[in-house]
């Protein structure tokens, strides 16, 4: 083990490599939706009102929580999925535990909310792509390394 707490094992393969750019990725464009949403909080008002959606003296406080809780959700998955992801480099085995438990939740919650929309599925391929290199074997096997010479 380092200084730094980092284990000096075989250097990480590319099937780890891959799932953390892919969970990187993610976070990226998560908290890029996110502020686009919020950029664009006047179009969403004026889609929802186009739309009869809501009553119009409720559309301002609807399209504030939307966007708020928006903001909320992807700004806590960009987080963790960036730090579990950052966490996983340094050769930390529960990271891949910590990533599949937020990727699988992020999951959920894209099909309960009826998420397969573009942006929808941009977040489906970045997370089937991260989970499916987080277990691949040779990320595995690394992992598996690096818990024995703990």
């Amino acid at each position: 083990m380092s200084d730094d707490g980092s284990t000096t094992a075989a250097p990480a393969p590319r099937t780890a490599h891959f799932a953390v750019g892919f969970f990187l990725a993610l976070a990226v464009f998560v908290a890029l939706q996110a502020g686009l949403l919020w950029a664009g909080r006047g179009t969403l008002r004026q889609d929802l009102l186009n739309r009869n959606l809501v009553p119009v003296d409720q559309v301002d406080q609807i399209v504030n929580r939307l966007v708020w809780q928006n903001a909320a959700v992807n700004g806590l998955f960009a987080v963790a999925s960036a730090g579990f992801a950052l966490v996983l480099r340094r050769g930390r085995p529960w990271a891949r535990a910590a990533l599949t438990l937020v990727g699988m939740l992020q999951l959920f919650l894209l099909f309960v909310a009826g998420g397969l929309s573009v942006t929808g599925l941009v977040v489906l391929a970045l997370l089937a792509g991260g989970l499916v290199a987080l277990w691949l074997p040779a990320t595995t096997a690394w992992l598996a390394d690096l818990r024995g010479q703990a």
